[in-house]
């Protein structure tokens, strides 16, 4: 659905659980130049980098605190409201329940936006996700600019 985050929360709680694994099978395909572990990676902390643009999306990470260091600098994705749930937890093999984006601040300000530019991202600080067991609204209202779309190049 477009313009719609809770899909995307669904379809990556999904792939990190089930296309990736410590097993000799651990990979959904080749790992070219490290491609497909960029991807999981960038997934576990809820960021997308957008190739072509200078954007990352948001989405839920799968971790409680992450950062990375870009240059002397350090960007911190923390959240409120996660759930460890691994798969097995009650006893069943089956996909754990995913969390949805419920709000967002950047250094304390709320976001609204689905994204963030990747000065955003250089200047380091502070993505504060809250997340939540149902899906919410956030993010519906504005949409990441699209490189199709003459007005947002």
């Amino acid at each position: 659905t477009p313009g719609a985050p809770t899909a995307t929360a669904e379809i990556v709680q999904a792939a990190l659980t089930w296309q990736f694994g410590t097993g000799p099978g651990g990979l959904p395909g080749n790992d070219d130049s490290g491609g497909l572990s960029a991807w999981y990676v960038w997934a576990s902390l809820g960021l997308f980098p957008v190739a072509g643009q200078n954007l990352f999306l948001i989405n839920a990470p799968a971790f409680e605190r992450g950062a990375i260091r870009v240059g002397e600098r350090e960007f911190v994705v923390e959240t409120s409201g996660h759930r460890d749930t691994p798969i097995g937890a009650d006893g069943l093999d089956h996909d754990p329940a995913p969390q949805y984006v419920q709000s967002v601040t950047l250094d304390g300000r709320p976001l609204e936006a689905t994204h963030l530019s990747s000065a955003d991202v250089h200047r380091g600080g502070v993505l504060h996700v809250r997340l939540g067991p149902q899906p919410s609204d956030w993010g519906h209202k504005v949409r990441p600019p699209s490189s199709s779309d003459p007005r947002d190049t």
